[in-house]
């Protein structure tokens, strides 16, 4: 049967092929190998989405197929289902070892083949979109930067002529306002898929303050503009382990986001606190504050809220924060303030507080 989905079926006994083919021949697209060295060849040209793969044949058995195959990138989507008789718990972990992705034990049943099949069919489909996904985010992350630069520059080098006329100035403000939005968006997205591509931190010993001085660096300008005064209380230093850019990057979300929520002419208040083994990050500020619906949501990759605080850049600065403290072995809460608006804690490991 001509289907879009494509399984290889490798085993040197032609009653085991046989058989798997009638199972399987009427929905999906099959070939069939009896050797290892047929299966090498056959899965270059004929591309399986599955390959169940015998393990006991003569020359070259199941492990080393499936070795071969994992050792080259160009089907590593491919799932591999080994199918044999040994059912000892040492075959299937040696299994796993050289890269399948599950074990079957001969004679099986035909509905459970015919489910993990379906099964893989739909995670390979997965896994295939979400890099195609990281592919994109990555080249449109590369190819913007020198255009959004192109931009940047002029716009503010023309915000810089004193003598330029209110309507130009409008123009150009909003140039600028829009290209760096972009930058934003395009810098948080690049994040957020590192951290969920494997990301490895960092890791130094510094003072929780260190984090909460850069942060505030970085927004104070902001701040600045909307006559927000950012107020910071450290009521206990602690010593932490862990990456200290992500840390900071995190920080610097939460303030970002209070800056932005926060009215004109209002204070955003900053705290690290020390409670039971964690350092505890508080950025609290007076804006609409949320409701219950949203602190649930509020952290899910690229969340996006109701009419009352939507979520500019696409959620995504807040779910960076909770990727970031849960890779500390940490994590992130949103909280109602006394004031109406909303508190943010960012909790990770540390050695101890002091003042």
């Amino acid at each position: 049967m001509e289907s879009e989905h494509r399984i290889l079926i490798v085993d040197d006994d032609p009653v085991n092929l046989d058989i798997m083919l009638e199972i399987l021949a009427s929905e999906y697209s099959c070939a069939a190998a009896s050797t290892g060295e047929d299966a090498l060849k056959t899965e270059k040209a004929f591309r399986p989405d599955i390959i169940l793969l015998d393990i006991m044949m003569p020359g070259m058995d199941g492990y080393e197929v499936c070795r071969r195959i994992r050792a080259g990138e160009t089907h590593r989507f491919t799932k591999i289902i080994l199918v044999s008789g040994k059912s000892m718990t040492e075959d299937r972990l040696k299994g796993y070892e050289v890269g399948a992705d599950d074990y079957i034990t001969k004679p099986f049943n035909d509905d459970e083949l015919l489910a993990k099949i379906k099964v893989f069919l739909k995670l390979k489909r997965l896994e295939e979109v979400d890099s195609v996904k990281r592919d994109i985010i990555n080249i449109f992350s590369h190819e913007t930067r020198t255009p959004l630069s192109a931009i940047v520059g002029p716009a503010e080098m023309l915000l810089e002529n004193e003598h330029l006329d209110r309507e130009s100035r409008e123009l150009a403000e909003l140039i600028l306002q829009g290209a760096k939005q972009i930058a934003d968006l395009v810098h948080k997205t690049t994040m957020l898929c590192r951290l969920k591509s494997g990301f490895k931190l960092r890791m130094t010993d510094f003072q929780a303050s260190e984090c909460l001085n850069e942060a505030l660096r970085k927004k104070q300008r902001e701040a600045a503009a909307k006559n927000i005064t950012i107020k910071t209380d450290i009521i206990s230093d602690s010593m932490i382990t862990g990456d200290r850019e992500a840390l900071t990057e995190a920080l610097t979300m939460l303030m970002e986001n209070a800056v932005i929520y926060s009215r004109d002419n209002s204070e955003i208040s900053v705290r690290i606190l020390y409670e039971q083994g964690t350092a505890v990050f508080s950025v609290e500020d007076c804006g609409e504050g949320l409701d219950d619906e949203t602190k649930s949501t509020i952290f899910g990759d690229f969340s996006i809220t109701g009419s009352r605080r939507h979520i500019k850049g696409m959620g995504i600065g807040l779910s960076i924060v909770k990727h970031i403290a849960e890779m500390h072995g940490g994590g992130a809460e949103a909280l109602d303030s006394e004031c109406g608006g909303a508190v943010f804690r960012l909790s990770v490991p540390c050695k101890g507080g002091r003042l």
